[in-house]
């Protein structure tokens, strides 16, 4: 099954879980992060 690209605003990190899940927190530029899927 196909994966589609990743979307959302730049910049912006989604907390996928715990008390804080569904909340979004600002990144800063140049900070190399590895995405990873809503699912693991």
């Amino acid at each position: 099954m196909a994966r589609r690209p990743a979307t959302g605003p730049r910049g912006k990190l989604r907390i996928i879980g715990g008390r804080w899940r569904g909340s979004r927190i600002a990144v800063p530029e140049g900070v190399a992060l590895r995405p990873s899927g809503d699912r693991v």
